[in-house]
This record gives C-alpha cells, sequence and structure tokens, in this order.
C-alpha cells in the first residue's frame, strides 16, 4: 500500500524553459511540485507551502540563490528546509548551508534524483535527534516504516 501523501517541493528558477523540464521531472517522480521565476514568488508560495524541499537555480550571482535560501529559511515551518543548488559547470560553488547539496548543470537526471531522495530524507534523520515534528511526508513514512 502506497501513501497518497507526497513530498512538498519548490523549483525556483528564473529560466521558463528550465523550470518546466524541472518540474516535469521532479512530478514523474511522485513528487508534489511547485514553481517560481523569482526568489519574491518563491517567498509568497513559501508562506502557504508545507515544504519538504526546495530546488534552486543558483543564478549568475550566488548569493541571490543563498539569500533565496535564507529568506525562506525564516519562515518558522521551513527553518530546516532542505536545498538543492544548481549551478552551471564553469561557476565556482560557494559554501552551502547545513542540509544544501550541489549539482552541475547540465544535469544528469540520475544525480538528481538520488540528490533529491536524500535530501528528503535529510530532516527525518534532523527532527528525530532533536524530538522536533518532521514535515507531513516524512511523518506519514515514518508511521509506515
Amino acid at each position: 500500500m502506497t501513501s497518497s501523501i507526497q513530498p512538498v517541493v519548490l523549483v525556483i528558477d528564473p529560466d521558463a524553459l528550465t523550470l518546466m523540464g524541472l518540474s516535469a521531472t521532479l512530478h514523474h517522480q511522485g513528487l508534489e511540485v511547485h514553481s517560481a521565476r523569482t526568489a519574491l514568488a518563491a517567498s509568497r508560495a513559501a508562506k502557504d507551502l508545507a515544504l519538504d524541499l526546495v530546488v534552486i537555480d543558483g543564478w549568475a550571482d550566488e548569493r541571490l540563490g543563498l539569500a533565496t535560501l535564507e529568506t525562506l529559511r525564516e519562515l518558522p515551518h521551513l527553518v530546516d528546509l532542505p536545498a538543492v543548488f544548481l549551478w552551471e559547470a564553469q561557476h565556482p560553488k560557494p559554501t552551502l548551508p547545513l542540509s544544501a547539496f550541489s549539482l552541475s548543470k547540465p544535469l544528469d537526471l540520475g544525480a538528481l534524483n538520488t540528490i533529491v531522495q536524500r535530501a528528503l530524507w535529510l530532516p527525518n534523520l534532523t527532527h528525530q535527534s532533536m524530538n522536533i515534528p518532521s514535515c507531513k511526508f516524512l511523518k506519514e513514512r515514518s508511521v509506515r516504516i
């Protein structure tokens, strides 16, 4: 018996084609996917969503992507939100905050799937050790195991 609860992912990318492709790929993995093209749109969406993961394009200026994650994590329900950053291959990767992963473009879809699955289980490990209730997806999954 499979759970009807899907992990909720927010994809943030300024390029419409990349956004559509990433969203379709993640949706095909059984995730509930929401998308935003700007940091402002992402912040607005995050206020109303119980996010389990955010996938962020690093943009030309890595500080913009990192600042977006920092803004999202200021929301009380997203303090431990895991993130996957996507960078251009030639772009130097900055030091990432906790619970953040990095992939280079062009994306290897197998690697993306592996990182997404790893990132989705990360909060569960953190919350168990701290006795903090985890997101709705992880609560459902932990009951069934």
